[in-house]
């Protein structure tokens, strides 16, 4: 009972987080823009879009190594446990179960 609510908060958490970072994006997309719009008078979207869009661009980094994300991966972690835990959990009772018989 207990570990099925941890591992629904960690969940909870999780998606709450990663609606956390797109929101954060949305903002960094337009601090671009308005960088862009300062600097060249006009804002190229297609170049902000391309350099914050995936993993491996270098503009990227502070969105996606904060602490946000930090936690998300130490609550990933914990809800993996939690569920191998109640999984081992279920098949040992069905186990002793079926042995009783």
């Amino acid at each position: 009972m207990f570990s099925s609510f941890l591992i629904i908060a960690l969940a909870g958490y999780i998606i709450a987080g990663y609606a956390y970072q797109l929101y954060r994006l949305d903002i960094y997309r337009k601090i671009q823009a308005d960088a862009f719009k300062a600097r060249y008078g006009e804002v190229d979207w297609a170049h902000i879009e391309s350099i914050t869009t995936g993993i491996l661009s270098i503009h990227m980094n502070n969105q996606l190594f904060n602490w946000n994300t930090y936690f998300m991966m130490i609550a990933f972690s914990l809800m993996l446990c939690f569920v191998y835990k109640l999984i081992q959990g279920i098949l040992y009772r069905r186990q002793g179960a079926t042995a009783k018989k």
